[in-house]
């Protein structure tokens, strides 16, 4: 089974790109979609990025970082002509809702490139104070307004917005044609659970059709994520069909591949 990781990361050394690459691909991933950690100063990471995918160009699709209530849309156009594909944001200055981001998510639209929204908490660190981090304004509620005013507009929720399960379940349900959250982080714990959770998540059979898979962690870790989600999988008695979606072709369809 091919693998697409909806999720990944430019980490600085000793992590290299070359290893990463390798080590995907020896664990079957094919694709892998590529943002910087999020820094406040991103423009270093994204260039990485683009160094990335331009040498890789058959693995690699890059997901240019953007800082909402700092950048404006005019950086979209920026980062598709760099060839870029696809947006990663994470810890806005408002509620992710908030329509003073439209421009960037109309633009976006309109260049077809998804954006990959960090959804629930994040770990904190001392730079949170200077950024005015605040995990309220990610719940994947916001998500849901920013869906139905661009309904071609490609939204990727990290995370399964945890702990928000049930609600991130909700806008992945009533935004069938546009959104789809990714398992990464979230697979470390609902690996663990027993089924009888699942079923109390309400929307949870609509949602999980809407499911991808994303690593969001140093290569060396790669494998162990496979294993998470393929149990997961096995417990909740998931068909090869759906397996096949969440690992490859939910996100092959909205990358175009």
């Amino acid at each position: 089974m091919q693998i697409i990781d909806a999720h990944q990361h430019y980490y600085p050394e000793p992590q290299t790109i070359e290893e990463l690459v390798e080590r995907s691909e020896r664990a079957g991933i094919t694709k892998i979609c590529l943002s910087g950690l999020g820094d406040y100063s991103c423009d270093k990471y994204n260039e990485d990025v683009k160094k990335a995918f331009e040498k890789y160009p058959n693995t690699i699709i890059g997901f240019g970082f953007i800082r909402l209530g700092i950048d404006t849309w005019h950086l979209v156009d920026e980062l598709y002509e760099q060839g870029f594909r696809g947006l990663k944001t994470i810890s806005p200055r408002k509620n992710y809702s908030d329509k003073e981001y439209y421009p960037i998510y109309k633009r976006a639209e309109e260049l077809k490139m998804p954006i990959l929204f960090h959804t629930g908490m994040k770990i904190s660190n001392p730079a949170d104070i200077k950024h005015d981090v605040a995990c309220e304004r990610m719940r994947p509620i916001y998500l849901d307004s920013i869906a139905r005013a661009f309904p071609k507009l490609n939204i990727i929720g990290a995370h399964l917005g945890v702990p928000w399960y049930d609600e991130a379940c909700a806008v992945a349900a009533f935004n069938r044609k546009n959104v789809l959250y990714d398992l990464s982080g979230a697979i470390n714990l609902l690996y663990e659970f027993e089924p009888w959770f699942f079923k109390t998540l309400s929307h949870w059979e609509s949602a999980k059709e809407r499911f991808v898979f994303g690593v969001d962690d140093h290569y060396e870790r790669i494998p162990g994520a496979i294993d998470k989600f393929n149990a997961l999988f096995d417990k909740l008695e998931f068909s090869e069909e759906l397996r096949e979606k969440i690992f490859y072709g939910n996100m092959a369809k909205i990358l175009g591949l």
